[in-house]
């Protein structure tokens, strides 16, 4: 006689939810119930809407991606995609970082690419010279050594751009409480900046507090995004 095996209730998501993103949650959802309200709460019903909404007969908040489908598919595409980076957002969370802690990241890089500059160009000028008793090989001359000092001189100086241009897109002037909450709306505000050409302050609000279970005002989100503009706006 079979064991009794628990029936798994079957997910009833909302018509309000568009398909892509509906599809996602299906699969998303049977594996890790927490994401439940990112499909269910009604509050993300405004959020769907606002970027289906037209004015004129075009997408108030069209998507910028690229791909050559007509509007109402990239609108659909991107909304999946804004959907999947909330989840992606949760599961690898980033954090907080200072401007002046990214400063002294990218100086560390260049510090340390100038450094192996240094050393690249005073191993050309001090290293013994090659000799019949293969002191370098032939693929491993001095020349050749030197190279690779500033190959790896340049790396580090990629490296510092790339990731001072990334911590600074979330940023902020002083480190503060809810580093995860602050992290996940900076975030979201800067997918919904690269999907749809807006930090879209409110619509982020709303994921925000859906995702957190707390009430997060745009206005805060928009203060989080723009640090100077609230210190422009007490001292007025």
């Amino acid at each position: 006689m079979k064991a009794d095996v628990p029936r798994v209730p079957k997910l009833r998501i909302p018509r309000w939810v568009p398909k892509q993103v509906a599809r996602i949650g299906r699969d998303v959802i049977g594996r890790e119930p927490r994401f439940l309200p990112l499909v269910c709460d009604r509050r993300m019903r405004n959020v769907w809407e606002s970027l289906l909404r037209r004015r004129n007969g075009t997408f108030m908040y069209p998507a910028s991606a690229s791909v050559p489908v007509n509007a109402e598919e990239r609108q659909a595409a991107a909304m999946a995609e804004l959907f999947y980076y909330a989840i992606w957002a949760v599961r690898l969370p980033g954090t907080v970082t200072t401007h002046n802690k990214a400063e002294q990241k990218r100086n560390q890089f260049l510090a340390k690419a100038e450094e192996l500059r240094a050393d690249a160009e005073k191993w050309l000028r001090d290293a013994p010279a090659d000799t019949a008793f293969g002191l370098f090989s032939n693929k491993s001359g001095p020349d050749e050594c030197a190279r690779r000092l500033m190959d790896a001189s340049q790396a580090y100086k990629e490296i510092a751009a790339e990731t001072y241009t990334a911590e600074m897109r979330t940023a902020v002037d002083r480190a503060r409480g809810d580093a995860d909450v602050r992290w996940f709306a900076l975030a979201v505000a800067d997918k919904c900046r690269s999907l749809f050409g807006s930090p879209m302050y409110g619509l982020t609000a709303t994921i925000t507090s859906v995702v957190h279970g707390r009430n997060v005002a745009p206005r805060t989100v928009r203060q989080w995004c723009h640090p100077a503009h609230k210190a422009r706006k007490k001292s007025t």
